[in-house]
């Protein structure tokens, strides 16, 4: 559950995907911010980036932006 003041997390490297693919390079983070804004209603947001070049030297760039809101009742 989400408290009334804002939290924030910071995440600078996927570990999870480094163990799977030891020789290739990835690098990704995450900034979560979450709030109560009146009552019962929740709202957060993320914006997760990450890169990753793999031993043939194919790049990829991962960006992306998500929303949620959430009614307790």
């Amino acid at each position: 559950a989400v408290d009334d003041s804002a939290i924030g997390e910071l995440v600078h490297r996927d570990e999870l995907v480094a163990e799977r693919f030891p020789k290739d390079r990835v690098v990704g983070s995450s900034l979560r911010i979450g709030t109560r804004i009146v009552g019962e209603v929740d709202l957060g947001i993320e914006y997760r980036h990450g890169e990753r070049e793999i031993v043939s030297g194919a790049k990829g760039q991962l960006d992306r932006f998500e929303f949620a809101a959430k009614y307790s009742f």
